[in-house]
């Protein structure tokens, strides 16, 4: 079975060859295997790159807002944006969880505390 060097490095190529030739059965997996170390072109970095300064700038501002309901928010927005980069790192089913659990239900629960709790007005 031939694999395709333009995906891996020619090291990785020869290791991946003689661990396939070595095994009784070949499967059809080679190709994604290859596939899982190829190099990641300029906008999916920089989308990364992005999502992850919105990670920082959320998980901040979810510390630092005096108001509650603020708070909440913006960890919804982070956990939103973790939940992107889930999907970038091509992890779907982890990145709806995150959606579901912590976008969601967590930061539900959370409002829902906030607003049952009286508090009083800073001003």
């Amino acid at each position: 079975m031939q694999v395709n060097r333009k995906l891996c490095t020619v090291k990785d190529a020869n290791i991946i060859e003689k661990s396939i030739d070595s095994q009784p059965f070949r499967t059809k997996s080679l190709e994604s295997i290859v596939r899982l170390g190829k190099k990641m072109d300029a906008a999916t970095f920089a989308i990364e790159i992005i999502l992850l300064g919105f990670t920082v700038v959320f998980g901040v501002l979810a510390v630092e807002f005096k108001r509650l309901v603020y708070a909440a928010v913006s960890l919804a927005l982070m956990s939103i944006s973790i939940a992107l980069i889930f999907f970038l790192l091509s992890a779907p089913f982890v990145g709806v969880l995150q959606l579901l659990i912590y976008a969601g239900a967590i930061t539900v629960l959370f409002l829902a505390t906030i607003s049952l709790t009286k508090g009083e007005e800073e001003e």
